[in-house]
């Protein structure tokens, strides 16, 4: 029997949403009453310009990403939108609001990623 690497990958991303997911709720334009929802927020910064002659960046840029849990969103029945807003309420983050911005390329099971803005 050959390995089910994608089984495995779909195992693991669950297990890391379980244990690294915050609370949030979720709203958009359609949807009528907030949701309830667990998402992974993740922020970094990418640095352009003239790194090698300069030795510094011209240019710092935040990149902000929320990776959603689809099967929670499949048993919610929601369909995340551009222009959807998820409000952290996870300790810690003191209703953060990030706004969906453009969804990322699908990259295997278990996980939908969005590029988000904040307020």
């Amino acid at each position: 029997m050959a390995f089910d690497f994608a089984a495995l990958k779909s195992e693991v991303r669950q297990a890391v949403h379980d244990v690294l997911a915050v609370s949030a709720v979720y709203s958009d334009s359609v949807v009528l009453e907030p949701v309830e929802i667990t998402v992974r927020f993740h922020t970094k910064i990418d640095r352009f310009g003239d790194l090698t002659e300069a030795g510094w960046s011209e240019v710092v840029e935040n990149i902000n990403r929320v990776i959603l849990n689809v099967p929670q969103l499949d048993e919610l029945n929601i369909t995340p939108r551009r222009g959807g807003v998820i409000q952290m309420t996870g300790t810690g983050f003191d209703g953060v609001q990030l706004i969906l911005n453009v969804q990322e390329a699908d990259t295997g099971p278990i996980e939908e990623i969005w590029q988000v803005t904040l307020p």
